[in-house]
């Protein structure tokens, strides 16, 4: 995907993920997400506008040095049967969803817009989406703090990336949060990436 960004929005948004990664505490998310970031800046702006850029910015130059290991656990907590949400397909199921509590209402509806968007369906896919996306700015605004907000923003992020992964970096690009939208588009890229290699 870094080849299809703009050169200059590679690099304000490579910069400004580094300098936050700067802040948050020594993890294999946080190693995998420098590893996906320098990647990807590297080939949107070819290695010598990535050194040119690191070096106009002394917390992101440190922070691409970062090494580590990025093998990650993702704690189960919340039951989302994505073949549930196969076998209901083409069912609308927008108002059973709002009763749910934000996080749970983001996973089920992004469920249900995979699978709809990978059975073709793109409109009702869209729709699902956009419910998945208001409820993750909810948990976001009431809980930023919890580890499990994050996961699910990744988890969201992931499955749109899945169907469209131009459509769902736009949007984890309109995400409310910054934090919420750099761990929306790294999970985007962490998707890309690992359907290419």
């Amino acid at each position: 995907m870094a080849p299809q960004v703009d050169p200059a929005v590679a690099q304000k948004t490579g910069l400004a993920l580094l300098d936050w990664l700067a802040k948050v505490d020594d993890s294999p998310e946080r190693n995998l997400a420098v590893r996906v970031t320098t990647e990807s800046m590297k080939k949107a702006l070819g290695a010598e506008k990535y050194d040119e850029a690191l070096r106009s910015d002394v917390i992101a130059q440190q922070t691409s040095r970062i090494t580590g290991p990025t093998e990650m656990s993702h704690a189960e907590d919340e039951n989302v049967s994505v073949l549930q949400a196969i076998q209901n397909k083409g069912q609308d199921r927008s108002d059973a969803l709002k009763g749910l509590p934000p996080t749970m209402r983001a996973k089920e509806a992004a469920a249900s817009g995979f699978a709809e968007g990978t059975s073709g369906n793109k409109q009702q896919s869209t729709k699902y989406f956009d419910i998945a996306y208001a409820a993750l700015d909810e948990a976001w605004q009431a809980h930023p703090e919890a580890k499990q907000t994050a996961e699910t923003v990744e988890e969201i992020n992931e499955a749109a990336a899945q169907v469209d992964y131009v459509d769902a970096l736009k949007r984890a690009e309109a995400l409310a949060s910054p934090a919420e939208q750099a761990i929306g588009m790294l999970a985007v890229a962490r998707t890309v990436l690992g359907k290419t290699l």
